[in-house]
């Protein structure tokens, strides 16, 4: 199915502005609701995928957490186990490939914690503050470690935002 770049964004504005919201809808060729994100202080980082058979029937519906939280001597790792992600215990965020380092952050110090944040934006926090992010912002994306050994952020329509390009193992 072809979806078009129709998206449409609104801004629910309660009394306090800590309290916005951003709403973005994505729209197939056919004009039908294919996905939707929610972004902002109060929301938790859900997406919503929809798709439809010829029949214009809704046939999947995913609703996900977005947010990932790696802390200290925590890792996440690729669907098959053969790539690892860590939050080292010096600050740098590493991809692992066995013993291989395949790719970096650089960030060192103690006490980091790295977030993919419900705006798409991969950031690694210390004490002081953030110290690196991957520069993204796309509301509703998602992070992926590859089972290539590729650590990727796909956008609501499922385009690459970023990438470590460390794909191909």
């Amino acid at each position: 199915m072809k979806k078009i770049g129709l998206v449409a964004m609104m801004a629910m504005v309660a009394t306090p502005a800590f309290a916005q919201v951003t709403t973005r809808y994505v729209y197939d060729a056919l004009g039908r609701l294919v996905g939707s994100a929610n972004s902002g202080y109060i929301n938790n980082g859900n997406a919503v995928r929809m798709s439809y058979d010829a029949a214009d029937n809704r046939v999947n519906y995913n609703a996900s957490n977005v947010i990932v939280q790696i802390s200290t001597g925590q890792q996440i790792n690729s669907p098959d186990g053969r790539f690892r992600l860590v939050q080292q215990t010096d600050g740098n965020l590493v991809l692992y490939f066995g013993a291989s380092a395949l790719w970096a952050s650089y960030a060192f110090g103690s006490n980091f914690t790295t977030y993919f944040q419900s705006d798409g934006n991969l950031v690694t926090y210390g004490p002081s503050g953030p110290v690196w992010n991957s520069e993204t912002n796309a509301i509703g994306a998602r992070l992926a470690l590859q089972n290539d050994g590729n650590l990727v952020i796909y956008d609501l329509d499922d385009r690459v935002v970023w990438a470590t390009n460390t794909g191909g193992h």
